[in-house]
């Protein structure tokens, strides 16, 4: 084992989780700034919820589907139905468990949040070719 390449390896790693963790926060902070009434965490909650099928959205698929927890999850699907752009119904399927559905007024904040997430999609990645982002 060559310890300078360890070292070298790891001082490697060491940067790219920096350069991640502040692009991470850099997309964060422009997310918040260009997003009005909804986080983009909270816009990407709504957006996996319509992603499932509609008897497929619990707690648990929604967190899944984000890649968090479900005490995460749970936090926003609170935080929305507050705002009243989601309802949670009982599941048709398990009584033990709940559906979560996108309202009417959640649908427009949909529509309008949609418009600032591709713009700030254009502007994040113009730079890059589609052969780069793949």
């Amino acid at each position: 084992m060559d310890i300078n390449n360890e070292l070298k390896s790891l001082f490697l790693m060491q940067q790219v989780y920096a350069s991640l963790f502040s692009v991470y926060n850099k997309l964060n902070s422009e997310s918040a700034r260009r997003f009005v009434t909804l986080s983009s965490r909270q816009y990407m909650a709504i957006l996996a919820i319509l992603h499932l099928p509609k008897s497929e959205t619990t707690i648990n698929n929604i967190a899944k589907k984000l890649g968090t927890t479900k005490q995460n999850t749970k936090q926003l699907i609170t935080a929305l139905e507050k705002k009243r752009y989601i309802e949670v119904k009982p599941s048709d399927m398990d009584r033990r468990a709940a559906n979560i559905e996108v309202t009417p007024a959640g649908m427009d904040e949909m529509l309008m949040a949609g418009e600032v997430g591709i713009m700030l999609l254009a502007d994040v990645f113009h730079d890059f070719s589609d052969d780069e982002m793949q």
